[in-house]
């Protein structure tokens, strides 16, 4: 599947009181279930839930349609033509009569597979990270631009003596630099705001800190 496709919605109504279900030309296309048209039972969707999240589907779906709620949001894994799992984000809104009864769910389906993965990957580079890190007796830190505060890695409070409840902001690591690398540090500081400002900006320096 092509990233376009994974960007796609399927929009998809559910007739609640006939139990019917029409779905659109893009569920065949990102799912790959063919000759689908026109009315047919939601059972043909619930099995394609994946069976640790049928339960929780079934169950937030009856809450939000038994407590009048007018839309409903759930993320669940849907089984393709092929077995494969794409990670949904289902949005939903209650249709009711005038005495408030549910009488059809328009929704759609969006494949958020590739952000998932995404997610998960970075996640999985920064525990990494934080082992090389570690093992290294090095630190990692950012600048957040705005407040001038300090995010950094576990090590850094060891390394320089910090507890973990100190906030570490850009005044308080610049007395950390050894005196005779102040230049240094500032140099750099500049170059970063330079980057956060559109600038390209080249070079590497490397200072003392205590």
């Amino acid at each position: 599947f092509t990233s376009h496709d994974s960007e796609l919605e399927m929009a998809r109504v559910k007739a609640l009181r006939e139990d019917t279900v029409w779905v659109s030309e893009n569920f065949s296309r990102l799912f790959g279930y063919e000759n689908i048209s026109g009315d047919f039972n939601r059972n043909f969707l619930l099995d394609k839930i994946h069976p640790d999240d049928i339960a929780p589907v079934i169950a937030s779906s009856a809450r939000a349609v038994e407590h009048g709620d007018e839309r409903w949001t759930y993320q669940y894994r849907f089984r393709d033509q092929h077995n494969f799992y794409h990670t949904i984000s289902d949005r939903a809104y209650i249709v009711r009569d005038q005495e408030g009864q549910p009488i059809r769910m328009i929704s759609s389906m969006l494949d958020i597979t590739d952000l998932r993965k995404a997610e998960k990957e970075l996640a999985d580079s920064e525990i990494r990270l934080d082992l090389a890190l570690d093992g290294a007796n090095m630190a990692a830190w950012e600048l957040e631009m705005d407040s001038e505060t300090i995010v950094y890695s576990g090590k850094l409070p060891e390394i320089f003596g910090l507890t973990e409840k100190q906030i570490l902001n850009i005044e308080k690591m610049r007395m950390a630099v050894d005196e005779t690398d102040c230049v240094i540090f500032d140099e750099a500081l500049r170059q970063v705001k330079a980057l956060s400002a559109g600038n390209i900006v080249t070079g590497k320096q490397i200072g003392r800190a205590h």
